[in-house]
């Protein structure tokens, strides 16, 4: 923690120096939008690391017992971004003095990598709403943290290539990529709200298409596609 703090105050320093133009006349010297957003990311926690064994104490605790608020708020952290930094080999040159984001690889990845072999564990011990719930704001985090490092944009997400179908369908087994279990689970929720109350399953689509990610307005065309009481004429425009 001391650790982290000090550095914390390096980095504010550093930052300060650089809004007032004191840093040297050295093109290193200076730090990106996106280098700034990284630097805070790491000193904040953010940075990955494996969790998969608090998932499978988190499953065999409540499989037989009601979730309470300690249950919730452990699969809020599970279901959470962080960001994953390995080193580019393909890019190293020990001779060259090159920017730091040319030399590591950056990715964002849910706090646990097995969620998505255990939907059907889940789905038996979280209710449906506080799964909604907690499916759509990590879904919502994830593509903000992303975009955050220019990995996602109004017109751009991995979602796409990670999920080819939103539908169940054999290509999407040819992709490997954990995060894409939010966009599973919140198909399969939709599903059986739709089957039960199509009003509010027409509200939640309308609502995905008023996102910004395409992976939401996918979920949208996907839900208009299934769903009787979507009005055609809104979709179309769509």
């Amino acid at each position: 923690k001391k650790f982290i703090a000090l550095a914390e105050d390096v980095f504010t320093r550093t930052l300060i120096l650089i809004k007032n133009g004191d840093q040297k006349n050295s093109p290193y010297a200076t730090l990106s939008k996106h280098n700034k957003a990284l630097w805070w990311l790491i000193l904040r926690g953010y940075v990955s690391r494996n969790r998969d064994f608090d998932f499978y104490n988190w499953i065999n605790h409540y499989e037989d017992t009601k979730l309470d608020f300690i249950g919730k708020k452990i699969l809020y952290e599970l279901c959470s971004p962080k960001i994953q930094i390995q080193r580019n080999f393909l890019s190293c040159n020990e001779t060259i003095h090159q920017p730091i984001e040319d030399e590591i690889l950056i990715d964002v990845v849910l706090t646990c990598q097995q969620l998505r072999y255990e939907k059907k564990a889940i789905r038996k011990i979280v209710p449906l709403e506080t799964l909604f719930e907690c499916t759509q704001k990590s879904l919502t985090d994830f593509l903000d943290l992303s975009a955050e490092l220019d990995l996602a944009n109004e017109k751009f997400d991995r979602s796409a290539y990670d999920l080819p179908s939103i539908e169940e369908h054999p290509q999407n087994k040819k992709h490997y990529s954990a995060w894409i279990v939010l966009i599973e689970l919140l198909r399969d929720i939709w599903l059986d709200i739709n089957a039960s109350n199509h009003k509010k399953a027409m509200t939640i689509a309308i609502s995905w298409w008023k996102e910004k990610y395409p992976a939401f307005k996918r979920l949208a065309l996907f839900a208009a596609s299934k769903s009787k009481h979507i009005n055609s004429a809104l979709w179309i425009k769509w």
